[in-house]
């Protein structure tokens, strides 16, 4: 199995035990709150994340957001990631909203070493939290 797809496989893990846990952003339409996911591991698991220097890209160049009005990548230099919730909100998600939407492995041979590194670490980043949240069972 692919990095990429094992990434995709664990991410939709996720989002289902998520919802199944009340980890929910909207009480109406179930979709999986990563805010208060991230905010249960603490602050200490992103300091766990960011001393292993196994996602130092995730964290200090974080992905960008393709932009509808002119499908730019926005923000051109985007701030470094510093706190649990970014970690997962702008780094891991917005991996993933990336990669599914069909705007990774796309560019250049640069880009796509890039994109391979930051798919690979996201995917680091989910495995170390579902160890550290065990009652989840992911």
């Amino acid at each position: 199995m692919s990095q990429s797809d094992a990434f995709t496989a664990l991410y939709k893990r996720f989002e289902h035990v998520l919802k199944r846990n009340d980890f929910l952003a909207n009480k109406r339409r179930a979709e999986a709150d990563w805010k208060a996911f991230a905010n249960s591991l603490g602050e200490s698991f992103f300091e766990e994340v960011r001393q292993s220097g196994k996602a130092a890209t995730l964290i200090k160049e974080p992905p960008r957001s393709l932009m509808a009005e002119d499908l730019t990548w926005q923000p051109e230099v985007p701030a470094p990631i510093e706190n649990v919730v970014d970690l997962f909100q702008r780094g891991v998600c917005q991996v993933r909203n990336n990669f599914i939407h069909g705007e990774k492995y796309t560019g250049s041979p640069d880009d796509q070493a890039r994109d391979e590194l930051l798919v690979s670490e996201s995917l680091w980043v989910l495995r170390l939290a579902s160890e550290r949240a065990p009652d989840l069972k992911i």
